[in-house]
């Protein structure tokens, strides 16, 4: 992608109080459709698409996202730019209310403000694409998670923050439960390889997959261990393999598993609070694996 990506309010941007169409707007929709720019309309009015003067413009929109989402005009575009994997960075927001533009800015996109009384006009476009053109287009990494669990995918976030990240469900080629150290460390890589075969055009990818390891035989203390396996395009080769914190649980061995799930079924990613008494949760002991291996892939 190398041109940003225009997002338009609709009330007083490009229609007026009475949903009349500003006489400039179709000629400009038309151009920047022309020009090949991906246009977006942002509108807290539920109905849009019944607004009349509109409709022959509507299929100049690459997405039309309608109605109030908690969070305002920042939260409805971030949910856009998820969908189309694309950086709210690399986005030009066009409104006429300042309540919008200066969140929207201070996400990282840039914001032109609108008069209400005149519309859109080419005037703001051009400003809108000169400041594009001092800040140039951000390229997006993307990072492919073996998994649509949301915790992982909530780690993932956590650590490799400057990349999309989305989960696909793959096969890890263990148990549900992996028990012992050499099962969900395959888990792991198993999980990492399928994303890799999948998404080979990925910048990275990891395999997540926690188990439940045996620590000390004598107190026969069985710990939950998340292990990672992470590889980067760089070097898809090398495959950085690390495990996180391991948190001592009630399990007992494998003819102890079906009481061992029933109990932890309902607790979850707080399985790590549930044992241990404190505010540690699974999310967070992979947090810091992840930090490990994004840190080692470079050494």
């Amino acid at each position: 992608m190398y041109k940003p990506i225009l997002c338009f309010d609709l009330d007083e941007t490009l229609v007026d109080k009475n949903s009349h169409l500003y006489p400039q707007i179709s000629k400009i929709l038309n151009k920047l459709h022309d020009w090949d720019y991906t246009l977006w309309m942002i509108s807290f009015r539920k109905r849009a698409h019944a607004v009349q003067s509109l409709s022959d413009l509507l299929p100049l929109f690459d997405a039309v996202l309608c109605d109030y989402h908690h969070g305002g005009k920042v939260t409805m575009i971030k949910n856009l730019c998820e969908q189309h994997r694309v950086l709210l960075e690399n986005c030009i927001l066009f409104d006429d209310n300042n309540s919008n533009i200066q969140p929207f800015q201070a996400a990282g996109g840039i914001g032109i403000l609108v008069d209400p009384i005149v519309g859109l006009t080419s005037k703001n476009v051009g400003l809108g694409l000169d400041r594009f053109k001092n800040v140039g287009i951000k390229p997006i990494k993307s990072l492919v998670v073996g998994s649509k669990n949301e915790w992982k995918i909530y780690a993932a976030k956590a650590v490799f923050y400057e990349h999309y990240i989305f989960g696909i469900n793959v096969e890890s080629g263990v148990p549900s439960q992996p028990i012992g150290w050499e099962e969900t460390a395959l888990g792991s890589k198993n999980r990492l390889l399928a994303s890799q075969r999948e998404w080979q055009e990925a910048d990275a990818w990891l395999g997540i997959e926690n188990g439940l390891v045996l620590m000390d035989k004598e107190t026969n203390t069985w710990c939950d261990v998340p292990v990672i396996s992470y590889a980067s395009s760089a070097n898809t080769a090398k495959i950085i393999v690390v495990t996180g914190a391991g948190v001592p649980t009630s399990f007992k061995g494998p003819e102890d598993l079906a009481r061992y799930q029933k109990e932890i079924s309902a607790v979850d990613n707080r399985a790590c609070e549930y044992f241990t008494g404190t505010g540690v949760c699974r999310s967070q002991l992979m947090v810091q694996a992840l930090q490990i291996a994004k840190c080692s892939v470079n050494c």
